[in-house]
This record gives C-alpha cells, structure tokens and sequence, in this order.
C-alpha cells in the first residue's frame, strides 16, 4: 500500500492465495488510498499456474505472496 501512494500513477498489483490475506490487502486499500494514488488491484493468483491473462492490465508493479 505504500509503495502505491508513493510512486503516483503507477499500476499495483497486490495478490496473495489465502482468502483472508486477500480481504486484508482489500480492506487496507480501501483505508489508505484515494484516487489521487496509484491504480491498486488485489488479484487471488496461484502462481504455480500463472497465466497473464489472470491480470486486468500489466503492472507497473507486483506484490505477492
């Protein structure tokens, strides 16, 4: 979250598998960030079975779990 209000503009891509990881990341988005930051998408990805068409856009950056 803050390297999203940080670097403003940028495409974040925050993904873990866990569900109640996920509803974390979602909530604190939600909390931390207007629309004067960076794009933040929280993605459930197995990445042991990527594929990247699983992603809305191309992220500036990614952070996962």
């Amino acid at each position: 979250i803050s390297i999203a209000r940080s670097f403003s503009g940028c495409y974040v891509t925050l993904s873990d598998y866990d569900p109640k990881v996920l509803e974390q990341l979602e909530f604190n988005r939600t909390l931390n960030l207007d629309k004067n930051c960076s794009q933040v998408d929280v993605l459930n990805l197995d990445w042991t079975a990527f594929s990247i068409d699983q992603l809305n856009e191309l992220p500036d950056i990614v952070i996962a779990a």
